[in-house]
């Protein structure tokens, strides 16, 4: 099963993030994997760091299969900051029919960390 997103939609997706009013507020991630991080909690990460001290950790992603039907549900991806910031957030996998694979969908949790591992802010998107 394949879990990339075309090159292309990937730059489209980073340009208009980059030149919408959003983009000075929302952070965007971009990789094997794009993904753009929840308004608020955008908002909430670039109050205690700045926005290009936010790394993704790509080692730490995960597919999962919360119901075992051999199918992810979800996956969760791990970011960090100088300073020892934490973030993960989890999204639903979308499984399209005539594509193959699955794709990365609507955010479902999300969470924000200090040093000392204190949530500092949670948010679900049901």
């Amino acid at each position: 099963m394949s879990r990339r997103i075309p090159p292309a939609a990937a730059v489209i997706l980073v340009a208009l993030f980059a030149a919408s009013p959003l983009g000075a507020e929302q952070l965007v991630f971009s990789g094997e994997l794009n993904f753009v991080v929840p308004e608020q909690m955008s908002r909430q990460m670039l109050q205690v760091v700045q926005r290009q001290r936010w790394v993704h950790f790509p080692a730490h992603t995960r597919w999962i299969d919360e119901d075992g039907d051999g199918e992810d549900d979800f996956i969760a991806f791990a970011l960090g900051a100088a300073g020892g910031y934490g973030a993960q957030l989890r999204y639903r996998v979308t499984h399209h029919q005539n594509r193959r694979g699955a794709r990365v969908g609507t955010w479902y949790w999300c969470v924000l960390t200090d040093p000392d591992g204190k949530s500092l802010f949670e948010a679900y998107n049901r």
